[in-house]
């Protein structure tokens, strides 16, 4: 079955002609479909992020322009030259937050200039990546990750901007994927929390962000998509939730991680009631913050609440009730904890999660459905009948 081939947007925005497609082992393959020098034409990215996308797509239009052919680059160029001409541009751009531009040029202050500042852009190629990314001090899986996708962010706008013929981390990334990617030393196991540590969490969370945690927590939502539920998604005469999407930076709704996601579940009544609460707290301010495209779970401001706000306030209080720092999406897992334990068939349980493949239901039930003697009493009863 061909995948869905869907719209990209950028930082809120659309980007004319460009789509992604998810194939069955979760790669994202680009294409750009729009009328070029007059023509219509279909043609197949070569980038493996939406940033290098939007970089080649605005690359095909330049050479559109220049009648298909770019200009030559300055082969005595240097990297640091570079990254002083993108930080000016990421600082210009204003649809950066501030945290993100810190957070860019940081990245770029302490690990792209020190290993590559001195090289020309030219000589930079896909081997002096691979040694680049092995270089990078021990730091966990995520980390690594965001550094060389700053990186590669910044060599596919060099591209668009006419300092480089290509991304030398697209041609790493195909050549030494291996070599481009950091597993952590530890391996993270997903946490399941009890009704009483639950209840806990949620105390200490505070109530800026409880209700938003516990929604997630009864419908195992992801943290985007439970941001960006607004009350025209929730049926509360039929209790059910129609997942929009995902909320963005900007506070816009992209599509959500897969278009199996994109679905109609059922709420419990602890949902509902929750849903119910918010909507009546926001009447009590204004008939606008509880109109149909208004946003369920807001801050003061009635703007959406933070991704990285309540991810820390998260934090924060599962280290004071738990004394340890637990991640939203171990509320995806509670729930599914929760199906386990109550003898959900497999089936049920990927529709009530929306896994694409049952394989990931199946990995996560394995590693929550109780402890060793729990597993051993279950195998008891299965061969006793």
């Amino acid at each position: 079955m061909t995948a869905l081939r869907i719209p990209v947007e950028s930082r809120g925005r659309r980007v004319p002609g460009l789509y992604v497609r998810t194939l069955e082992d979760g790669r994202e393959v680009f294409e750009y479909r729009a009328r070029l020098d007059g023509r219509v034409v279909t043609k197949k990215l070569d980038a493996r992020t939406r940033s290098e996308a939007v970089a080649d797509v605005e690359r095909l239009r330049t050479d559109a322009r220049d009648g298909g052919h770019t200009s030559k680059t300055d082969s005595r160029t240097t990297i640091a030259a570079m990254v002083e001409k993108y930080r000016a541009a990421v600082d210009a751009d204003p649809d950066y937050s501030p945290r993100t531009r810190e957070d860019i040029h940081a990245r770029l202050q302490r690990h792209v200039l020190p290993a590559l500042g001195r090289l020309r852009v030219s000589d930079v190629d896909a081997q002096t990546i691979r040694k680049f990314a092995r270089g990078i001090p021990p730091c966990r899986a995520k980390t690594h990750r965001n550094i060389v996708s700053v990186a590669s962010a910044m060599f596919a706008w060099g591209v668009a901007e006419g300092f480089g013929i290509e991304n030398p981390i697209s041609r790493a990334r195909e050549r030494y994927p291996r070599d481009l990617r950091r597993s952590d030393v530890e391996r993270f196991e997903p946490r399941a929390l009890s009704d009483d540590e639950l209840s806990l969490c949620i105390e200490k969370v505070g109530p800026t962000y409880a209700s938003l945690v516990a929604f997630i927590a009864e419908t195992g939502a992801r943290v985007s998509e439970g941001l960006g539920v607004t009350f025209a998604d929730v049926d509360l005469q039929a209790s059910t939730w129609t997942v929009a999407g995902q909320i963005t930076a900007s506070g816009s709704i992209r599509p959500a991680k897969t278009p199996g996601s994109m679905a109609t579940l059922p709420l419990s009544r602890d949902a509902v009631a929750i849903v119910k609460a918010q909507r009546t707290k926001m009447m009590k301010e204004s008939f606008a913050a509880a109109a149909s495209d208004a946003f369920v779970f807001t801050g003061r401001t009635g703007k959406p609440l933070s991704r990285r706000n309540a991810l820390r306030a998260w934090q924060n209080a599962t280290q004071a009730a738990l004394g340890e720092t637990l991640r939203l999406h171990d509320l995806r897992t509670t729930l599914a904890s929760r199906l386990a334990a109550n003898n959900v068939d497999v089936p049920t349980a990927q529709a009530l999660l929306r896994h694409a493949r049952p394989s990931t239901t199946l990995d996560v039930y394995t590693r929550v459905r109780g402890d060793a003697t729990a597993r051993l009493e279950r195998m008891r009863e299965a061969i006793n009948g």
